[in-house]
């Protein structure tokens, strides 16, 4: 089981003054947008954990996620309206494909917060943990690992195989998509997680 944690506490308001520019913004977005593409494109499975508010950017981040947990207490909103900006780091696009365009038009044109509760509700969260301490980032941490644990219990090469699967039917046209995926399925048949499966008979377990 691959795991690797790493925080964001958010922008710096006291930065953005400063590259309130086309050009700044343009370097800021490229910067960005390539980031949470190569975030999204890892094959590996990923969790994004709600502790606090995630706004704007930090919005933005979670979509670039495969799963998405709230504590009891967060917020997410696509405030960047309020700024009179539009998302520019993918989150926009993204956010279509998780909620629908109409949801996403929703919230972008509101920059409302959203509760755990609305966000289950529409899809965009996967989760609320309900068991933590929220102020306790390692207990918060580890109800968040029990959550995902039954996602990423299979080998390392079969978890790396779906998430491609996902990756290629997301960005290729699905004539590429499937030949990858065949591609992918080839690559874990008969391997040794394969074999020791098949003589513990997993599959009706």
């Amino acid at each position: 089981m691959e795991q690797v944690v790493f925080f964001c506490s958010g922008g710096d308001l006291t930065t953005v003054p400063h590259i309130a520019t086309h050009e700044g913004g343009y370097k800021i977005r490229l910067i960005m947008q390539n980031n949470l593409s190569r975030l999204q494109s890892l094959p590996l499975i990923t969790l994004a954990v709600v502790q606090g508010r995630a706004l704007g950017g930090g919005a933005e981040l979670t979509t670039a996620f495969d799963f998405r947990l709230m504590t009891e207490s967060a917020k997410i909103g696509f405030v960047h309206v309020k700024l009179e900006i539009t998302v520019g780091w993918g989150g926009g696009s993204r956010l279509v494909q998780i909620v629908g365009p109409t949801k996403a038009i929703e919230l972008m044109a509101s920059g409302k917060f959203l509760s755990p509760e609305e966000a289950l509700k529409i899809g965009l969260i996967n989760g609320v943990l309900t068991d933590c301490v929220e102020e306790d980032i390692d207990d918060v941490l580890v109800k968040a690992r029990d959550w995902i644990k039954p996602y990423i219990a299979a080998s390392s090469g079969t978890l790396h195989a779906i998430k491609s699967i996902v990756n290629n039917a997301t960005w290729l046209p699905l004539s590429d998509a499937l030949r990858k995926e065949m591609d992918l399925f080839a690559s874990v048949w008969g391997g040794e997680a394969h074999k020791k499966a098949i003589t513990q008979n997993i599959k009706h377990k």
